[in-house]
């Protein structure tokens, strides 16, 4: 009996601790050409992050378990997926380019000119 119980306890603060650590995602944003995107969005549960001019990411504190992860940049379509952590994990994201062309926004500036006159008087 005593190591049934003895078991048990084990396993109960063994799954808790192994189940209750904080993980980490980590990886590098790329384009086709295998370039790093910087300031690419990286969005996973309630964290989100921009990679670094290297392209490098790294978000913490995510619970083990499956996620979806949300990756976005201009100009590029968003990556959708869905990923499982079971320990710290290191993924590099491609994006692709996106075949939709954003619309020209033409920015005028108008001055206007006054005309004034100035008057001085002479004094003779």
């Amino acid at each position: 009996m005593r190591q049934i119980i003895f078991v048990f306890v084990f396993y109960s603060i063994f799954s808790n601790f192994t189940f209750s650590q904080s993980l980490s995602l980590s990886g590098h944003v790329l384009d086709g050409k295998q370039a790093p995107l910087e300031n690419a969005h990286v969005h996973i549960g309630n964290q989100f992050g921009l990679s670094a001019a290297d392209g490098w990411f790294r978000l913490n504190n995510i619970s083990r378990g499956e996620h979806r992860v949300n990756i976005s940049f201009i100009g590029f379509q968003t990556l959708d997926t869905i990923i499982f952590l079971r320990e710290n994990t290191e993924i590099n994201f491609q994006l692709k380019e996106s075949a939709a062309n954003l619309e020209t926004i033409l920015l005028q500036e108008t001055l206007q000119r006054t005309s004034s006159q100035t008057t001085e008087k002479v004094n003779q």
